[in-house]
């Protein structure tokens, strides 16, 4: 394991912004670990990535970083209804969930194409198109730094929430090793979040008759529609969290913009379009010199080249400042400011 000194971040994060670490090490192989350990231990700062997809960072990181790349994938338990898969925290997403398809391992096709490694999957508790991973999750292997010990979390020790988890407020304190999903073999596909029937028919496949991989594939189309790829654009992904509200809170909102978008979560609660209301306050496609607005979907904050994480936080809080004084609501940042 390297340890280096005065490390330049752009190509550690989806962004793309400059910003230096103190120092940066790569996690390649759980034997690393023992050698890893007494570092981490005198580092006050420290910063545990993967690929860096859910992360903005504003200014220089004065503390050690850490590029979580373990990997491998076996199979612990196969049975004929159901499979155990345990994937290394820095295996690519999508490769992985590419790699379940073409084995028969079902449930994860509408989380095709998510940016980012299977570690982040647990703290984020990823979600897109109707399918939250918290539902496939048996349990998550860690380090906890506290204890330099071995732990695993059970799905129920894992404070699951829309887009939340104990590790999302504990990233100074854990290194996800691997986490371990439950999948069916038995294809049950999930369309009935908006627009996926759509794609489907558009592709010419019929719902009823669909196949995991057709569907991975329109997943893909619907997701390359909307978000720009980070190799091209610097991005993460949606910025903000589709705020919840009550369902009267909803309903005085429809009074005021009879159009408003939302997913029924309960009687009581709502799911509001976060992209909604930054496009209603005319921020979708707005740019201020490199930091910008995604013409194409209004929740994608983008990097056209050189806009500083700086830049793109101020963006963002004129963004939560509109919706704000228009709705009430406070938009939520999905990804990490640091």
């Amino acid at each position: 394991m390297g340890l280096n000194n005065h490390v330049s971040m752009k190509h550690f994060n989806s962004f793309a912004v400059c910003a230096d670490a103190d120092q940066l090490a790569v996690l390649s192989s759980a034997e690393q670990l023992p050698e890893l350990l007494p570092v981490l231990a005198k580092h006050q700062k420290r910063l545990i990535l993967g690929g860096g997809s859910n992360i903005l960072l504003t200014s220089d990181f004065r503390g050690l970083v850490v590029i979580n790349q373990l990997k491998g994938i076996r199979i612990l338990e196969d049975d004929t209804d159901s499979v155990v898969v345990e994937a290394g925290a820095g295996e690519n997403w999508h490769a992985f969930v590419c790699w379940c398809i073409e084995n028969g391992f079902h449930g994860l096709e509408n989380l095709s194409l998510i940016p980012g490694t299977v570690g982040a999957s647990p703290i984020q508790n990823i979600g897109a198109y109707g399918v939250e991973i918290e539902d496939f999750i048996e349990s998550v292997l860690a380090v906890d730094l506290h204890s330099n010990k071995q732990v695993k979390f059970q799905k129920h020790d894992c404070d699951f929430a829309y887009r939340d988890s104990i590790f999302k407020h504990r990233l100074d304190r854990y290194i996800i090793t691997a986490v371990r999903f439950r999948l069916s073999r038995l294809f049950s596909p999930v369309l009935e979040y908006s627009g996926v029937k759509e794609k489907l028919l558009e592709l010419q496949l019929h719902p009823r008759s669909v196949t995991a991989q057709q569907l991975s594939r329109a997943i893909c189309e619907l997701r390359r529609l909307k978000l720009p790829d980070p190799s091209l654009i610097g991005n993460a992904g949606s910025f903000f969290k589709n705020p919840l509200v009550s369902t009267r809170k909803y309903l005085s909102l429809k009074a005021d913009h009879p159009s408003i978008p939302m997913h029924r979560i309960s009687d009581t609660e709502c799911k509001i379009s976060a992209a909604w209301l930054i496009d209603q306050c005319g921020f979708k496609g707005f740019r201020i010199g490199d930091a910008g607005v995604y013409a194409h979907h209004a929740l994608v904050l983008v990097n056209y080249g050189k806009a500083s994480g700086g830049q793109l936080w101020q963006l963002a809080r004129t963004i939560q400042d509109a919706v704000e004084n228009m709705s009430g609501i406070v938009l939520v940042p999905e990804p990490r400011i640091l």
